[in-house]
């Protein structure tokens, strides 16, 4: 059983990114292994099939549509203090 140390050894080539002329899949003994560019890492999957990739747009997806909520709701507000304000002012030059 290998140590540790020898595993991080065996596995360092897989962190080094593939240089720009390089093609994004290499064959390492029977495997093929694919650049992720979400792991930043050389991995059995390919970057198309990476749930790690599928959970950041996802979040990222949530994010934004929170943010046009959010921002919806902001433009709302203030559309009703607006008008809010008109009446005021209509209510005062009646008097």
């Amino acid at each position: 059983m290998k140590s540790k140390r020898d595993q991080k050894q065996d596995e360092a080539w897989m962190k080094i990114p593939p240089k720009q002329e390089e093609r994004l899949t290499k064959k390492v003994g029977k495997k093929e292994w694919h650049w992720c560019k979400h792991h930043m890492a050389y991995t059995i999957h390919k970057p198309a099939d990476c749930r790690l990739g599928k959970d950041q747009a996802n979040k990222a997806s949530m994010q934004a549509k929170a943010a046009i909520k959010e921002e919806d709701e902001d433009s709302t507000n203030y559309i009703k203090a607006l008008i809010a304000s008109i009446n005021v002012a209509n209510d005062n030059n009646d008097e």
